[in-house]
């Protein structure tokens, strides 16, 4: 299964260097806290098969940081431009490079920190506080 799940994201992903070894220990660590792995691999089969969503964005009321790879080949950059200006307060964290994928670690001293950040603003906070 984890062979299955490392293969996978290579077409995910964006310009920068695969990191199979890194990419196999996120799959391995997926694979052992999963409680239903069925719903992790199939996941992307339901997108946009719900109840509409977008109309009601301006009613998001929590800290909100849209992170999201400038390469994404499957919800394409400006997806996530429109997203934050939707959503009041959003703040968006472009990554540059990367794909649909889990950021690489290379950035996670970029992107844990703006996470980090979100999870202290308070509603009505400008962004970037």
């Amino acid at each position: 299964m984890i062979d299955y799940m490392v293969e996978g994201e290579p077409p995910f992903a964006g310009s920068r260097p695969f990191d199979e070894a890194a990419i196999r220990e996120i799959a391995a660590r997926a694979f052992d806290r999963t409680t239903n792995l069925a719903s992790g691999i199939t996941n992307h089969a339901g997108v946009d098969t719900g109840d509409r969503w977008r109309e009601r964005l301006g009613e998001v009321s929590a800290p909100t940081l849209v992170v999201h790879g400038t390469e994404d080949p499957m919800f394409p950059h400006g997806n996530a431009v429109a997203l934050a200006k939707e959503i009041p307060g959003a703040r968006l964290l472009a990554l540059e490079r990367v794909g649909h994928e889990a950021p690489p670690r290379d950035l996670w001293d970029v992107v844990v920190p703006a996470i980090l950040r979100a999870r202290r603003r308070r509603p009505g906070m400008p962004p970037g506080t």
